[in-house]
């Protein structure tokens, strides 16, 4: 049996063939491309939230907002 340390190790490699996700620092965006047409745009909004943006083949397909401040 595997002791939970080296099942943690394990669970941290990208499988094999998969590329790691390209990300895009601007300011105070972040735009990481997940592959397959998805991008995930993230960033900080005038109210000072955290504003998610996930699109596909660049349509907009879903925002997600989390209550905070900056």
């Amino acid at each position: 049996m595997n002791s939970k340390k080296t099942m943690e190790r394990g669970s941290r490699r990208a499988p094999r063939g998969i590329e790691a996700p390209t990300v895009v620092l601007k300011d105070d965006l972040h735009v990481v491309d997940l592959g397959a047409g998805v991008m995930l745009d993230v960033f900080i909004n005038v109210e000072g939230r955290l504003t998610t943006f996930v699109s596909l083949d660049g349509q907009l397909i879903a925002e997600l907002r989390v209550a905070g401040h900056a």
